[in-house]
């Protein structure tokens, strides 16, 4: 019997990558909802990321908002002078550390991010769709023990001198 050829373990070119699928796959998704968002409001991803993480957590500060999104604090700072011109976020001087300032939406901002919200969740469930009820908790349970694994691979990285 020969051997049983396993594309996600011994991949044939870039594109069999699973992490270069994930990031293709990650981008065609949010494409849609972008197109969107960009037609309708002028932001861009980075924005999107930024409005909507506001828009789940409130207040917090920009080294806070770089952490949750995975953005670095100088694409989240340029980001937030983007939506702080066209009004949609505010901050104030954080009282804990007067040195950072505290994000939050202004009215025009929580009405955007929830926009971006249901937009994205509309264009979540039209790609979902295409997989059965079951299928989907099948998916959710292999990128919960994907994402577990990967947290722990990266933090024997850390640990190592």
């Amino acid at each position: 019997m020969g051997k049983e050829n396993d594309p996600l373990m011994e991949p044939g070119s870039l594109r069999d990558l699973l992490s270069f699928r994930l990031n293709t796959l990650a981008k065609k998704v949010t494409m849609g909802s972008q197109t969107i968002l960009a037609d309708r409001h002028g932001v861009n991803m980075r924005e999107i990321r930024i409005l909507m993480s506001l828009h789940q957590y409130q207040q917090i500060t920009s080294s806070e908002l770089a952490e949750l999104t995975d953005l670095d604090k100088s694409t989240i700072s340029r980001g937030i002078k983007d939506l702080m011109r066209r009004g949609l976020v505010n901050g104030t001087v954080d009282q804990a550390d007067l040195r950072s300032s505290v994000l939050g939406l202004t009215g025009g901002g929580a009405k955007v991010a929830a926009e971006c919200f249901d937009i994205s969740q509309e264009r979540l469930a039209q790609v979902l769709a295409g997989l059965s009820r079951p299928e989907r908790g099948v998916l959710d349970q292999f990128l919960t023990r994907l994402e577990r694994r990967v947290d722990d691979l990266n933090e024997d990285l850390k640990a190592k001198p």
